[in-house]
């Protein structure tokens, strides 16, 4: 499959950041990423590229399209926080907890749980900020936002 690309650079000799939301092939496996530049839109005849990271999670918290499927509620929180979804009860669903920076926080194996659609989790340890919450079941992935208070 291909997907296409647009930005435009706004300026030579300067870092710039690009997120490509690849959300839609989450569930599959990139067995090769190929960067096609087109050159005709710029003069410049040296690209440098840098720190590649390919993920199906968004790096950036404003990127993140939340699920309806995943309620987390209180919102914000302090120490606890409940979390409910229909992927919770299959096998094999994983709980993931992100921090801003993309760096896994906590993994939580479910397929061990019972087949109840609701749990708990303890984030006393958090500090005050944005969390990413993940649950992942064989090919379904569902993300919320979290905010700790402290």
């Amino acid at each position: 499959e291909v997907y296409s690309f647009n930005s435009v650079l706004t300026s030579n000799n300067q870092w710039e950041q690009f997120s490509i939301d690849l959300s839609s092939v989450a569930s599959q496996s990139i067995s090769r990423f190929v960067l096609f530049l087109d050159q005709g839109v710029t003069n410049w005849d040296t690209y440098y590229l840098d720190n590649f990271h390919l993920s199906s999670t968004p790096l950036n918290i404003k990127d993140v399209k939340s699920s309806n499927n995943l309620v987390v509620f209180p919102q914000p929180a302090i120490n606890e926080i409940s979390i409910e979804s229909s992927i919770l009860s299959t096998n094999n669903s994983v709980l993931y907890l992100f921090d801003l920076k993309g760096e896994l926080i906590l993994r939580n194996d479910l397929s061990k749980k019972s087949n109840d659609n609701r749990i708990s989790l303890d984030i006393s340890g958090l500090k005050s900020g944005f969390y990413l919450l993940k649950v992942q079941s064989n090919n379904q992935v569902e993300y919320q936002k979290i905010q700790v208070v402290k």
